[in-house]
């Protein structure tokens, strides 16, 4: 059962005000006796995004307080009782701050960074009921010719994993707006990489909706962000050889100042996928080459130079990270890395 599964998760790896080292369970207890939601803040270690909505978003005083009034969880998706989380409720993306019932069941999500003014409306909206996926469905079913409302909706599903009802969504979009075209690219690009790349891991499913977006329209902003999931599709689907050459062939067109960071997708693709990591290196190389105070680049480094099990080396990158931005994660990475010598 949907409750058996939840019950199972741990304790969060954070614990200091507002957030609470609970269990699910006592946590979901909690918000019983206090009739009020579960907040689980599902983030990465190495997430950007991660690290800016701790800094700008839940360190308001705002924030906090709304918080305070909830029970506040931390977990890391990629780390122990996260992993069942991340299963369980779908998480597609870092960070992902999910809004529970004391039931257990979600209410709805904060998807992404959003600075605090924007999480302060979204919490207190989700805690009272608006704007949430089915105040959504019941407005859009009063305004069924709201497009923007029914783009809503549609995102909510997608993010949801509920594809019967997020290709429903999108049918119904691109029949009342048959000639836009930027709707049209947008819609198969959070299938593409929501729903099924990400959410279900159906990789053929992915690269195809990728390569129909690419091929219709291949100069859409849409395309050129489906660029790294499509390679991410296109070797979850066994095509490595094709994932490699179409992100070299990304790496050679992107233009300068973004050229350096297309250098780090590449090579970070590498490292997460574990695909040819002496590539990976060349690639986060080259790209230190252009921006060598870049200490996201000297990270993805340090990671693939491990991973090859060039530990000194790994955790002179890390080092190089370290003396170039004062957050604690590359501490951590320095330690982690000197643990294999």
């Amino acid at each position: 059962m949907f409750i058996v599964a939840l019950l199972a998760l741990g304790s969060p790896a954070f614990a200091s005000e507002p957030w609470r080292a609970l269990t699910l369970e006592t946590a979901l207890e909690t918000a019983t006796k206090d009739q009020t939601l579960v907040v689980i803040d599902v983030f990465a270690t190495w997430c950007g995004p991660c690290k800016q909505l701790d800094r700008e978003t839940f360190s308001d005083p705002r924030a906090d307080a709304l918080l305070s009034k909830m029970v506040a969880l931390k977990i890391d998706g990629e780390s122990g009782p996260g992993e069942q989380l991340v299963e369980t409720y779908n998480v597609v993306g870092y960070p992902t701050v999910l809004f529970i019932g004391p039931d257990g069941r979600e209410v709805d999500r904060v998807f992404g960074f959003v600075d605090a003014n924007t999480f302060v409306d979204m919490a207190s909206a989700y805690a009272e009921g608006r704007d949430t996926i089915e105040a959504l469905r019941a407005a859009l079913e009063a305004d069924p010719t709201n497009l923007e409302l029914r783009k809503k909706v549609f995102f909510k599903h997608v993010l949801r994993g509920d594809e019967t009802d997020a290709l429903r969504q999108a049918e119904i979009l691109r029949a009342q707006a048959p000639d836009d075209q930027e709707l049209w690219a947008e819609l198969q690009f959070d299938l593409g990489k929501y729903l099924y790349l990400r959410g279900r891991k159906d990789y053929a499913l992915a690269r195809t909706y990728f390569e129909v977006l690419l091929q219709r329209l291949p100069d859409s902003s849409w395309s050129q962000s489906a660029l790294y999931p499509y390679a991410r599709a296109l070797n979850g689907d066994g095509q490595e050889a094709k994932a490699i050459a179409m992100l070299e062939d990304y790496v050679a067109t992107s233009a300068e100042p973004d050229k350096a960071g297309a250098y780090n997708t590449a090579a970070w693709f590498s490292f997460k996928n574990d695909v040819r990591p002496q590539w990976g290196v060349e690639m986060a190389q080259k790209g230190l080459v252009l921006a060598p105070n870049d200490a996201a680049l000297w990270d993805t480094l340090a990671e693939l130079q491990f991973k090859l099990g060039q530990v000194e080396a790994a955790v002179e990158s890390e080092q190089k990270a370290a003396g170039l931005d004062e957050d604690s994660y590359y501490d951590e990475q320095i330690a982690k890395f000197q643990g294999g010598l």
